[in-house]
């Protein structure tokens, strides 16, 4: 770790990584790159708290190790959006956690051993001798940036990503079977994705899953972020037993007390048909006749989003 002042306040800052070039200021936003000689600022914005699942400082335990968050994005694309979390482990390797509506993945730097231009990417692509199909692309601009970065970077930059998959890895068992190709005008970078569910996220961090999902969000047919939530998803199947079974009681309550409705007749009605309705002759006449319907009961009338340049 080595510490700086900010170029732009002045303030005290710390780097972590020592892959690190570009770092947020905390205290007044500004982008920091710290490739440059001077450590260019480029001037930032107050940036009002949002709603995001994890918070840059926290620790916990990953891939066996102790790591720590030293940096968090924000991206969008159109009305979508999704946040990425830069992990530092104790050997020094980084990490990139994904949270993208409602899921959460793990990115891991691949090396590139051969060129490849992105902008030829087709439909399919080779990466040695494992064939990528395309799988999602896109283009996004960084909306949010706290703490660390590994790569060049400031608030409103454009990227562009391809999400691909491979059926087959039998040609080169070291490639990963999900791959995302991450590039701007100036880097090119590609990780391997791998899922992580939210018990895993939440045991890695030292989080309870309420602590986790308060904040988590999802998006819905309406795009109205506001009224989502993971949780639910998570409860439904119990959800829709609940109402299965409140059904069925509500069922057989009706046939019970339907049951209960039934007319009355005597021993004496039963042998000569007699009873209302019967289908010998009534008694009474016409006026102590009633049809069979004078009984009748009632019938039984629910965005791939990327991590870049990590």
């Amino acid at each position: 770790m080595k510490q700086l002042k900010c170029t732009s306040c002045g303030a005290p800052l710390e780097v972590f990584s020592a892959g690190t070039k570009t770092i947020g200021c905390k205290y007044c936003q500004a982008q920091i790159d710290l490739t440059s000689p001077q450590f260019a600022a480029y001037a930032g914005m107050a940036q009002p708290p949002i709603r995001a699942p994890l918070k840059v400082g926290q620790t916990g335990t990953l891939e066996a190790q102790g790591c720590q968050i030293i940096g968090h994005l924000r991206l969008a694309e159109q009305d979508w959006w999704w946040d990425e979390y830069l992990i530092l482990l104790a050997d020094g390797t980084t990490r990139w956690l994904q949270y993208d509506d409602g899921a959460f993945a793990i990115y891991k730097s691949v090396r590139l051993e051969h060129p490849l231009d992105p902008m030829s990417i087709g439909s399919t692509f080779h990466l040695g001798k494992v064939m990528y199909r395309v799988a999602d692309r896109g283009r996004a601009t960084i909306q949010r940036i706290e703490g660390e970065l590994t790569w060049k970077a400031k608030v409103g930059d454009p990227m562009a990503w391809i999400d691909a998959v491979t059926p087959d890895i039998v040609g080169d068992p070291s490639r990963p079977r999900r791959l995302g190709v991450e590039w701007t005008s100036q880097e090119l970078e590609l990780f391997g994705k791998t899922a992580m569910t939210w018990r895993e996220v939440a045991a890695a961090f030292g989080m309870t899953m309420l602590e986790l999902e308060a904040g988590c969000y999802s998006f819905d047919d309406d795009d109205d972020d506001d009224d989502d939530s993971p949780e639910l998803m998570q409860h439904l199947p119990y959800i829709l037993i609940g109402i299965v079974a409140v059904a069925i009681i509500l069922v057989a309550i009706k046939v019970a007390t339907s049951r209960t409705d039934e007319p009355e007749y005597s021993d004496r009605d039963r042998v000569l048909g007699t009873h209302a309705g019967g289908s010998h002759r009534t008694v009474g006449g016409a006026a102590g006749a009633r049809s069979l319907s004078s009984y009748r009961r009632g019938g039984y009338s629910r965005g791939s989003g990327f991590s870049f340049g990590k």
